[in-house]
């Protein structure tokens, strides 16, 4: 039986159920020095990562800088924007953010005002649920 990405998101939803809530609205923290970002008393992101993520970017972007006039990206979780950040030094034409926390996304938002170079897009929830808004 086949399903349409609709009827897949809701039956996704209600298996998370109230843990997808929760998530959307706990509190994210960063330790003092910002090198850690907490939600749920969990570690989601160090700086640590940031190698990492530079790469990350390298490769999202690799094909999108191909396109004469710069290619989109779209990036799942924001969280302390350090790939976001590297994305942003390619020549894109658009930036696609989605973010599931309420917090982290309030960041997202101020980021992309004062830091991007090129148009990004937040989006605020989880990609399984806002896949038709890209």
């Amino acid at each position: 039986v086949s399903r349409s990405m609709a009827q897949t998101c809701e039956v996704w939803k209600s298996h998370v159920g109230q843990a997808y809530e929760e998530w959307k609205k706990a509190k994210a923290t960063f330790t003092e020095d910002g090198k850690t970002l907490f939600i749920l008393g969990r570690e989601v992101m160090q700086d640590w990562e940031t190698p990492y993520m530079k790469e990350l970017a390298e490769i999202a972007t690799s094909r999108a800088v191909e396109v004469p006039d710069g290619g989109r990206v779209l990036e799942v979780g924001f969280g302390m924007g350090i790939c976001s950040t590297f994305i942003q030094q390619y020549p894109l034409k658009e930036h696609v953010i989605i973010e599931a926390n309420a917090d982290v996304f309030k960041r997202l938002q101020e980021w992309a005002r004062t830091t991007a170079k090129c148009k990004v897009t937040p989006i605020f929830g989880y990609w399984q649920v806002n896949y038709f808004s890209f």
